[in-house]
Formats: structure tokens, C-alpha cells, sequence
């Protein structure tokens, strides 16, 4: 699990991504992402990826960005 310290956008541009999201009230999401897929990931939010095969990603965010592993 870790956090980034700005938003980010991400889109699966190949292969496909399983990401699972901490929400600050303690609710879980799990999102099963293919090719085509966007999603956003709030700044503080605690989260991990999978990557089943090999997958490309594209973010996007305003930087600088830091990663945190609380």
C-alpha cells in the first residue's frame, strides 16, 4: 500500500490492471481495469496495483509527486 502526495489519472493502454483503494472512511474499492479503462486516484488515498500481464499505463498528475509507504 502506499499514497502519492497529488491527483493522479491513469488510463490502461494495454494488458490490464487489478488496483485496490483504501478510502479514508475505511470503505475498500477493487477495480478490475482493461484496455481503455481511466480511473483517478485522489491525493492521500492508500492503494495497490496488480498487474496480471504485462500492462502500460498511462498517469497523469502535477508534479512534483511524491510516493509515500505509510
Amino acid at each position: 500500500m502506499h499514497t502519492h502526495s497529488g491527483d493522479l489519472t491513469a488510463r490502461v493502454r494495454s494488458g490490464h490492471q487489478i488496483i485496490t483503494m483504501r478510502r479514508p472512511d475505511g470503505t475498500t474499492e477493487v477495480h478490475t481495469l482493461r484496455p481503455g479503462d481511466a480511473y483517478r486516484i485522489e491525493a492521500g488515498v492508500r492503494h495497490e496495483e496488480q498487474f496480471p500481464d504485462a500492462s502500460v499505463i498511462e498517469l497523469r498528475g502535477v508534479g512534483p509527486l511524491r510516493t509515500e509507504r505509510p
